[in-house]
């Protein structure tokens, strides 16, 4: 119950404002609202419940935002829907690869252009792994 933290919803280093909703038996339902975007969070017995605390890092400041609203609603679903995050992050990757002048190309091709172009294998895998299982999150049988 601090007086500032990172917002759930707006992801912003901001002061909260803290209200008790209820007390049911020995247990307090609380109410944290954010002074950047003015929306609530969700506290019982001191633990967010809502939003759904995201799991996962913030992307990287240096994504294009395009890619960076993917890589959000792909945090967000990723609990209930694995395989609709995985088809998420392959879109990302695809997205990224045009970013990076690679066109609209095959991305197998362009993984291995990347290769050729000093691409680091761990990051090929890495690669290799968003895009075989994005694909089967999509055309799975």
């Amino acid at each position: 119950m601090k007086s500032n933290f990172i917002c759930p919803r707006c992801n912003v280093h901001a002061q909260m404002e803290w209200r008790k909703f209820v007390t049911i038996f020995f247990a307090e339902i609380d109410r944290a609202t954010c002074w950047v975007c003015e929306k609530p969070s969700i506290w019982y017995s001191k633990k967010m419940v809502y939003p759904e605390p995201i799991l996962v890092d913030s992307p990287n400041k240096d994504l294009p935002e395009d890619i960076k609203e993917i890589y959000k609603e792909t945090a967000l679903i990723v609990n209930y829907s694995p395989r609709g995050a995985c088809a998420l992050l392959r879109l990302a990757l695809q997205k990224l690869t045009q970013h990076l002048g690679q066109g609209d190309k095959n991305l197998n091709d362009v993984i291995a252009e990347l290769v050729k172009q000093g691409l680091p294998s761990k990051v090929q895998k890495a690669l290799d792994i968003v895009r075989v299982v994005g694909n089967n999150a999509v055309h799975s049988k």
